[in-house]
This record gives structure tokens, sequence and C-alpha cells, in this order.
């Protein structure tokens, strides 16, 4: 089938899905999207956060690895990006489990992605801790597989 095809050779591509939105601050509040490239709906969703200097890039650093991750499973990544402002990792990680339930959000609402989607966190180094750090302090655990 052509259109088959067409979504095979479809290059996957990274989409900022929010900016500022509802944030009393000049700082821009971006996450990054990958859809599958297939044209389908996700089968989940993976947020993903990077190493303490390539986190700030996730969408750059580790594209590659992200884009075969959402290939070979079917998943929409969500790629968080943080910086290093501090050592406070537990600051650092609540902004970054706020950034996931507002993507979150914002893939049910405009995506039409389904409530019960399965979703679950992957992190190199830094990242790994951030996702455990935060979902420990805010409960998201719950939601993840």
């Amino acid at each position: 089938d052509d259109e088959e095809e067409e979504n095979k050779n479809k290059k996957q591509s990274y989409e900022s899905i929010f900016d500022n939105a509802g944030m009393n601050t000049n700082k821009k509040e971006i996450v990054y999207l990958l859809e599958p490239s297939s044209g389908t709906n996700p089968s989940s969703i993976i947020f993903f956060l990077g190493g303490a200097i390539l986190g700030q890039f996730p969408h750059i650093a580790y594209s590659s690895f992200l884009t075969r991750l959402s290939a070979k499973t079917n998943a929409a990544i969500i790629a968080i990006p943080y910086e290093i402002l501090n050592l406070d990792h537990f600051d650092i990680a609540k902004r970054a489990v706020k950034k996931m339930k507002r993507a979150l959000i914002q893939c049910e609402d405009s995506r039409g992605y389904a409530g019960n989607i399965r979703k679950y966190a992957i992190g190199h180094s830094l990242g790994g801790k951030l996702h455990s750090v935060g979902i420990a302090a805010t409960g998201m655990g719950d939601e993840l597989e």
C-alpha cells in the first residue's frame, strides 16, 4: 500500500509542544515531542531525561537513540530538557515532573492521546536519578508502567 510505504520513508522529527504555556516567567518551558513515524497513534509515551550536560539538548544529543526507540516501540517520546542551575537535584526533578505533566495534558488535549496510554520513564545518568527523585517526591509513579 502506497500510504504504508510513505509512512515508512517519513523522517521523524521533533516538535516543541509548548513554550511559556501558563508560565509567569521569561524562561522558555519547552519539551520536545517525537511521534512514531508509522503515522499511527502511539502505543505508549516515553518520558526521557538525559545526562547532566547533554540533558539540556536531549533532542540533539540523544536523537539517534530516541528515534530508533520510537520506531521499534511505536512510542511517542517526550524529551525533557533541563538546566543545572544549582546542585539541588530535588528542585530540578520537581521542575522536570511539572514539564512531564504539562506535556502529557497537552498530548491528551491537542493530539487525542488516550488518558490510559502506557507511560514509561527512561533516563541517562543524572536523568535516571531525576526521574527517581521526581517520581518519589510527586507520586507520579502511579501513572507510569
